[in-house]
């Protein structure tokens, strides 16, 4: 009797081992071959990220953009013998990617040309006494100004600095550093349509990298006026190319400052508007300085700013109504005792 039960146990445990192996074989099989869809999103996602391998902080894949380094005007001659300087990387990988360095090395050739914010090259008579210095990371450079309004891998002989080269390493991705050095006298209001038109091309045999480029100027970062008052919007204080007022739904307006001014602020309320809690009545940030809202389209309001008697700051929502082009529609102006500041395309 115990030979029989010993004899179906056996045949069970065999036939529970075989059930168990029959189970596990799909998991086995699976975990080995990975389906030939699963290998085909890898390689579709690599492809992709490999086309923006070649990028940049400031200049941007296509190019024909204007893009705008906010400064603080200079106003003393101690402060004018430094220049405004402006920082210009580029990189062998993704910016908006994964940190993984384009495999090869890229070569690639860089050229700067004075234009407006257009990219229509200035004359030397519109440049005048203006001068910009580019340095790379070589120890090349070069100067444009009225007699050398660019510099080009086309020029007879081009200048060094039209060469650049991204070294390709497995283990850490690489970056070519650039200073544009605008002088010191720079006028950051009437100079602001002086730009530096910069453009890096893959030289031949990278099909998948795409060249990249900028017309990039100097703007005033604040307005002052007499009492020391400035405006500015803090989404677009110092941006690079890649934001546009489409990326936001609204934006703060930042008025600050000491002593006292005349501050007006007055947008297009058919694509903007203030957020009415500021200037109404019953607002919260009411203050006896503010007089009221008046126009048709264009509505303004005054402030009479003292930043002893009342405050030294005000933060503003601006809401946005309609589609925008380009940050113009904001600027802000100072006379010797006035602060206009204007929303809307004029």
């Amino acid at each position: 009797m115990k030979d029989i039960l010993r004899s179906i146990m056996q045949k069970w445990f065999t036939l529970w081992a075989l059930t168990i192996i029959v189970f596990l074989m799909p998991i086995v099989t699976y975990a080995d071959y990975p389906s030939a869809l699963s290998s085909m999103k890898r390689v579709v996602a690599s492809t992709s990220e490999q086309e923006a391998k070649f990028s940049s902080n400031i200049l941007v894949s296509g190019g024909g953009v204007y893009v705008p380094r906010y400064k603080d005007q200079k106003i003393t001659d101690e402060e004018k013998a430094e220049p405004y300087i402006v920082n210009v990387y580029t990189y062998n990988y993704s910016i908006s990617g994964g940190i993984s360095p384009y495999q090869r090395d890229i070569n690639y050739k860089v050229s700067f040309e004075l234009t407006d914010r257009r990219g229509t090259p200035k004359t030397a008579a519109q440049v005048g006494a203006r001068s910009v210095t580019i340095y790379d990371e070589n120890g090349n450079s070069i100067t444009l100004n009225a007699s050398k309004l660019s510099s080009k891998p086309t020029d007879d002989p081009p200048d060094a600095i039209c060469s650049q080269q991204l070294v390709y390493d497995f283990s850490e991705t690489d970056s070519d550093g650039f200073i544009l050095e605008y002088d010191g006298n720079w006028n950051l209001t009437a100079d602001e349509d002086i730009c530096v038109k910069m453009t890096a091309v893959p030289a031949n045999g990278y099909d998948d990298l795409k060249p990249l480029e900028a017309f990039i100027g100097l703007k005033n970062t604040v307005s002052t006026g007499s009492g020391g008052w400035q405006a500015y919007l803090s989404e677009h204080q110092d941006e690079t190319a890649l934001d546009s007022p489409e990326d936001y739904d609204g934006y703060n307006l930042v008025i600050r400052g000491s002593g006292t001014s005349t501050v007006t602020i007055q947008w297009d309320s058919s694509c903007f508007e203030i957020n009415p809690n500021f200037y109404t009545a019953d607002g919260i940030y009411k203050y006896p300085e503010i007089s009221g809202v008046s126009g048709d389209t264009w509505k303004s309001i005054t402030i009479s700013a003292d930043a002893t008697a009342y405050r030294n700051r005000y933060n503003i929502q601006v809401y946005k109504k309609a589609p925008l082009a380009n940050w113009d529609f904001f600027n802000a102006v100072s006379t010797d005792d006035q602060l206009t500041i204007t929303i809307g395309y004029q």
